[in-house]
């Protein structure tokens, strides 16, 4: 059996799942911008930005060591190292809804948004149960259980669509939607406790001292990578979001219009491709790699195309002509899907690089402090965009050196240069085609996206079926095959990577001393 399969068909049912999820999750947006008034759409997205922003940076990297720990453990160490992952988010999480809740006077201050100090409790309670039901998926994902994760993605999704729309379109305010949501982070937390505890994916047992050092000792430094990439992301909407009201962040937040298909596609071949890079090692990482790409290559470049040809027409479509101005927003967006076929961010995490990520999100920090509030001056919302995407690509760029240099190869080798080019000039295709259209077809609204979609996804199917490189002989290298998993803890790392791990963990905690202060302040 080929790499290239065996990944694919265990990316299926994430891919079915997360597909799904990532269509209702575009959704939601677009019915609330057309029942809402824009000052309330403002307050909505800045309730689930702040709530984002809090689910990212307040897991501290606990939840993605799950995917290097669960691969190498056996029964017991599996039910072990998820019981102490979920008893350690729900501490998080007690500790960032405190802290959400005694802050929200001084957020809505900040905001300049009144609107947002009734919802202080129920976004309080939500984010303590959200952060506590992190490993639902993962959890099944990591135990190789997809079918039974992508059916729990969707399922989530149903619920949660539901949660937000009904109470809007019954006629309830912003604080009976905020508490649909708490209901739904509940929900998701007593889910995951009940799976956990059920001993489906190991039998369950309380953390001993041993495990908590080990797991912390990996989790420090990608944590504090992920606060400071969060802090990067997150940056240009607090910016516009600080210095406007609700209604200008409003027009923002629809221009940041995230594309539903890149979460479907991006994350579960990723997490497979960790699952796998953890259990074969640095050997057979440069091919495991590749594959991802290629794969993702194949939906990225042609989406990417299709997004820029038809997204002058996108968002007055969806959101009516009164977020027209959100069309310069959303062009510059998408100069950051290409990054999405490479996921090094990934590969770092899967060879136990976080100490450099850390490093690098020290970077990008820097460099988006620095580019955004100069594009925004410069050239207004649409610059404070700009200079995000130019610290995405910077950044992309030196994670992949990274790599590269520790795998003791040329960075060249990490892409797949031939599926990069074939289907860069498919993309081309799609982009003249759908132009073309666009301004000279007789359709126009709704139809026109219909039609284009159509033309499009002709073309990519045909593209698909003919593509050279999916016909590829299978690779024989030993090092593609799962390699079987000693049922043994992973052995403490030497005493250099663990002293580099307790300074990042030093930084870390200071870093988010700040953050804390700056928020609530």
């Amino acid at each position: 059996m080929t790499q290239r399969r065996s990944l694919m068909r265990l990316a299926s049912p994430l891919f079915a799942g997360r597909g799904l999820a990532a269509i209702l999750t575009f959704c939601i947006p677009v019915i609330l911008a057309r029942s809402l008034d824009q000052g309330s759409y403002g307050t909505y997205k800045q309730f689930f930005l702040i709530a984002s922003t809090v689910y990212l940076v307040g897991q501290l990297g606990i939840v993605g060591s799950l995917y290097y720990f669960v691969p190498r453990s056996d029964r017991d160490g599996r039910g072990r190292i998820l019981v102490q992952t979920l008893i350690g988010l729900l501490v998080l999480g007690g500790l960032c809804a405190a802290g959400i809740y005694l802050g929200a006077g001084a957020i809505a201050r900040r905001f300049s948004n009144p609107a947002l100090a009734p919802l202080a409790l129920p976004l309080a309670l939500y984010l303590w149960a959200f952060l506590g039901a992190v490993p639902l998926e993962i959890a099944l994902t990591t135990s190789k259980r997809t079918g039974w994760a992508g059916f729990t993605y969707a399922a989530s999704d149903l619920i949660r669509t539901a949660a937000l729309i009904v109470p809007i379109k019954f006629g309830g305010s912003m604080v009976a939607l905020a508490w649909a949501a708490a209901g739904w982070a509940t929900l998701r937390l007593i889910a995951a406790w009940a799976l956990v505890l059920s001993g489906k994916l190991g039998q369950p047992h309380l953390p001993s001292v041993a495990s908590w050092k080990q797991q912390l000792r990996y989790s420090l430094p990608f944590g504090g990578s992920i606060l400071l990439a969060t802090a990067q992301m997150q940056l240009p909407q607090y910016v516009v979001a600080a210095l406007t009201d609700a209604a200008t962040y409003a027009v923002y937040a629809v221009g940041i219009l995230q594309i539903p298909l890149t979460d479907m596609l991006y994350t579960p071949v990723a997490e497979i491709m960790m699952v796998r890079v953890s259990a074969s090692g640095a050997p057979g990482a440069p091919p495991i790699f590749r594959e991802a790409v290629a794969r993702l290559m194949l939906f990225f470049l042609p989406l990417t195309a299709f997004a820029f040809a038809v997204g002058p027409a996108l968002i007055p479509t969806l959101y009516t002509a009164q977020y027209a101005a959100a069309v310069p927003i959303f062009l510059v967006a998408l100069c950051e899907l290409p990054l999405m076929a490479l996921p090094a961010d990934g590969l770092l995490r899967s060879l136990d690089m976080n100490g450099t990520l850390f490093r690098v999100s020290v970077l990008r920090l820097v460099l988006a402090v620095i580019a955004v509030p100069v594009g925004l001056e410069v050239l207004g919302l649409p610059g404070a965009m700009l200079g995000y995407i130019v610290t995405q690509w910077t950044v992309k760029l030196l994670l992949l050196r990274a790599a590269a240099l520790h795998l003791q190869i040329p960075v060249r080798a990490l892409i797949p240069w031939t599926e990069v080019g074939s289907w860069g000039l498919r993309g081309a295709a799609i982009f003249v085609a759908v132009t073309l259209l666009r301004l000279f077809g007789p359709w126009h609204g709704w139809i026109f996206l219909g039609v284009s979609g159509a033309i499009a996804a002709a073309i990519w199917g045909l593209s698909v079926l003919s593509a050279r490189e999916l016909r590829a002989k299978p690779v024989s290298d030993a090092s593609l095959s799962m390699p079987s998993i000693p049922p043994l803890p992973v052995p403490p790392p030497p005493a250099a990577h663990t002293a580099a791990a307790a300074a990042a963990a030093a930084a870390a905690a200071a870093a988010a001393a700040k953050i804390t202060e700056a928020s609530v302040g």
